[in-house]
């Protein structure tokens, strides 16, 4: 469906933010039609009415709304410049210490006590509401962030299991994913509400204190030797997945400690 503005009701630059707006999304699902896959129809949706502002005030909200998304898409570029050059450091220190310390490639089993994994009661398509306990969707463990509202909530408290809580501190993985490369993301939580568990997709990786470095593991999770051992180890057609075993067999560079560590200094202070 394409959908041109009236420039005399409506600015062509105004328009996409109406569109996008909680008042004409919570209407556009409200009309539509299908379970599956819900639709809106054109005849339909034309007869809905909406407040506008006056096309001087349309103007000046735009302006200020596009200059916001300008500075949003400046500030993505600036996080995503500072991550290449986090995994071009990390990448040559690796090659670094490949060429004079070969036995410092070890695997990831090494680094760890264990795996935890999380379990999928059956739950809603919401997110879990204050009170409420949830279980984790596969995209709560982002490119090196935890995104704690992707979450569902469950339809019964009593399938909720402490043992599988989400806490702070704790380095996820994910197991499972329809695209190839979110296949053992990675990501550790910072902080999240009380109430949220692991899921059958989400794997939770308990490092060995003594043995790697927590910053230095994160960073390792993001290195080509882990990343193009899991994308290649995967299996399965529509969802790809990855078994503990094969997470705990991928290549992993494990120096002594005292090297994680002064690269996971390096890492934060050089590029926080």
């Amino acid at each position: 469906m394409v959908i041109r503005a009236r420039p005399d009701k409506v600015l062509p630059e105004f328009l996409p933010f109406l569109m996008m707006s909680d008042r004409f999304m919570n209407r556009a699902v409200e009309i539509s039609v299908g379970s599956l896959s819900p639709t809106i129809n054109w005849t339909t949706l034309k007869l809905e009415t909406f407040e506008l502002p006056p096309l001087d005030q349309q103007r000046r909200i735009a302006e200020i709304l596009w200059a916001v998304d300008e500075a949003i898409q400046t500030c993505d570029q600036l996080v995503a410049s500072i991550l290449n050059a986090r995994d071009k450091f990390f990448d040559d220190e690796l090659r670094k210490a490949e060429t004079r310390s070969p036995e410092t490639m070890k695997n990831l089993g090494a680094a760890l006590v264990r795996i935890v994994a999380g379990k999928s009661p059956k739950a809603s398509s919401e997110p879990a509401a204050k009170g409420e306990y949830g279980v984790l969707k596969v995209s709560a463990a982002g490119d090196g962030r935890y995104v704690e509202f992707e979450n569902k909530a469950l339809l019964s408290a009593a399938d909720f299991e402490p043992s599988l809580e989400v806490k702070p501190g704790m380095i996820l993985v994910t197991r499972c994913n329809a695209v190839l490369s979110g296949i053992g993301r990675a990501c550790v939580v910072e902080r999240t509400r009380l109430g949220l568990m692991l899921s059958d997709k989400t794997l939770q990786l308990v490092p060995n204190e003594d043995e790697a470095d927590t910053g230095f593991l994160l960073q390792g999770l993001r290195s080509e030797p882990y990343r193009g051992f899991v994308e290649r180890s995967a299996n399965g057609t529509e969802a790809k997945n990855v078994s503990q075993e094969t997470l705990k067999a991928s290549p992993f560079w494990l120096p002594p400690i005292a090297v994680q560590r002064r690269v996971s200094s390096r890492l934060t202070w050089c590029f926080s």
